[in-house]
């Protein structure tokens, strides 16, 4: 061989040692973003869990509120209902007892009527459950 034949060799020796080493330096920080990228992976996944685990949870906790609002609903209602049978037999106990007193004083058995049918009216026990 001759030298320039040896020049040109050498030259390209140097040349594919020099892309060897920039591809040596391409490929270690191609490794660096593949692991920084797993990683950031991993806490996307761990993120969609948890978020996907508190749904659940507030989904359930939906569930036992309303539940228990329907529970605490129907207990007014029954509750309502009662009251509104207590209130039935006071007023009917008035009723009795107001003619008794008519017999005495007109006046005043009226204003005793109009106070109990106020103060003892029946209540809508469907509206107070909502």
């Amino acid at each position: 061989m001759s030298n320039p034949q040896i020049s040109q060799v050498e030259q390209l020796v140097t040349n594919v040692e020099e892309v060897i080493g920039k591809l040596r330096t391409e490929v270690s920080g191609l490794s660096v973003y593949g692991r920084h990228n797993r990683h950031l992976i991993k806490l996307v996944a761990f993120s969609v869990c948890f978020d996907i685990a508190l749904s659940l949870g507030l989904g359930y906790g939906i569930h036992k509120a309303n539940s228990a609002q329907a529970k605490a609903n129907s207990a007014t209602t029954v509750n309502c209902q009662a009251a509104n049978e207590t209130r039935k037999d006071i007023t009917h106990l008035w009723g009795q007892v107001i003619p008794l007193l008519a017999k005495t004083d007109a006046e005043q058995s009226l204003k005793i009527k109009d106070y109990i049918s106020t103060a003892y009216a029946q209540r809508d026990c469907m509206q107070k459950a909502k």
